[in-house]
């Protein structure tokens, strides 16, 4: 992996947190209701999987590749370190949101179990991986024109020419 491509992973999970952090840190100003919060970071998930998939495709399209590298796979590796970066950030804020929460209060909440929080989050990863391929499939960039004196391996026979044989010699 190139530079180039890391640097558009990090980039882009670090945009895909940017809307949540953004209603987080309104929330704890004050600026934002608590009431209105849940109801926008319900919304901010699906923008930051977008966000951080299409920064993520759309950088890792742009950074150089050799002929033997297909766009799609490009955007997808990028995106596997998106998808870490994201996820990771994610998986953190629930920990320590988790482990801050009284015992007696953490118990009874079905739906907030950290398995399953922790496989919704996986699933989240996974989408910005699929969006960060599709993005650097249609984004990248052209390759330059292979170098005047090369063959292209394509042309290049596959087995050496088959060679004259000698019939069988008839049998008595």
């Amino acid at each position: 992996m190139t530079w180039a491509r890391a640097r558009a992973g990090l980039v882009g999970g670090a945009a895909g947190i940017a809307p949540l952090a953004a209603i987080a840190l309104l929330s704890a100003l004050g600026a934002l209701a608590s009431d209105l919060a849940a109801p926008l970071a319900l919304g901010a998930l699906p923008l930051g999987v977008v966000l951080a998939g299409a920064i993520t495709g759309y950088g890792a399209g742009q950074a150089r590749r050799r002929r033997s590298e297909v766009k799609a796979v490009i955007g997808g590796i990028a995106g596997v370190l998106a998808a870490l970066v994201f996820g990771g950030a994610l998986e953190i804020t629930y920990a320590v949101r988790y482990l801050q929460t009284p015992v007696y209060l953490r118990a009874g909440s079905l739906s907030v179990h950290p398995l399953r929080v922790s496989a919704a989050i996986l699933l989240l990863s996974a989408l910005i991986v699929a969006v960060a391929m599709i993005t650097a499939h249609f984004t990248a960039r052209p390759l330059p024109p292979p170098r005047p004196g090369r063959r292209p391996t394509s042309a290049m026979p596959a087995s050496p020419p088959p060679t004259q044989r000698q019939p069988p010699l008839p049998r008595r």
